[in-house]
């Protein structure tokens, strides 16, 4: 991966955590486990409880670029906000 690719990826997931943040603590998405993918029930449950368990410590880290913890979290942050979004779990909240 080229370093503008590795820095525009860095830029991506970097705006969605914190747009995920921000929906969370506005209350506007809502978690729906009943519609996730029902074979995978394991996959979801272990990415809800790292997404929560790594937040935190998200919110609190130096948000330093040379900051190593700050991008193993945001990493870890990503990958199971993803999957959480890919499994349907999390979806804007319906008024």
């Amino acid at each position: 991966m080229s370093e503008s690719t590795k820095f525009n990826y860095s830029i991506i997931r970097e705006n969605s955590i914190n747009n995920f943040i921000k929906d969370l603590l506005e209350d506007r998405i809502e978690f729906d486990y009943s519609k996730s993918i029902k074979e995978d029930k394991n996959e979801v449950f272990n990415a809800a409880m790292d997404l929560k368990e790594k937040i935190i410590p998200y919110l609190s880290v130096e948000k330093d670029y040379a900051n190593k913890d700050y991008h193993k979290l945001q990493e870890n942050i990503f990958s199971c906000y993803l999957s959480l979004k890919i499994f349907g779990v999390i979806r804007p909240k319906s008024n």
